[in-house]
């Protein structure tokens, strides 16, 4: 049995699925935005995305993030979604 790893996540109930065989695929929740777990087939798993850019899952907890870091992160996605409103805005007004 492998050595327990914890993984996070920024989105509070996550589902992803392991194949424990041909034909079984078992379904694995982080729940309330974690998962601490020894089994290898998971740990496997959930190695391959973890900090990846686009995953969701974490191998820190994202509120462990400095203020600053948090802030500096939502003043990025809020100029992006202004953006992207300012496009979609242009491209109705054109259509």
């Amino acid at each position: 049995m492998a050595e327990p790893k914890t993984y996070y996540s920024s989105i509070p109930i996550t589902t992803f699925h392991v194949m424990r065989s041909p034909g079984y695929c078992e379904q694995i929740q982080l729940v309330g935005g974690r998962l601490t777990t020894t089994d290898e087939a998971v740990q496997k798993h959930l190695d391959e995305i973890v900090d990846k850019p686009g995953s969701t899952i974490y191998s820190y907890s994202p509120s462990s993030e400095s203020p600053d870091v948090l802030e500096t992160r939502a003043a990025v996605r809020a100029d992006a979604e202004r953006a992207h409103a300012r496009m979609v805005a242009s491209g109705l007004a054109t259509a």
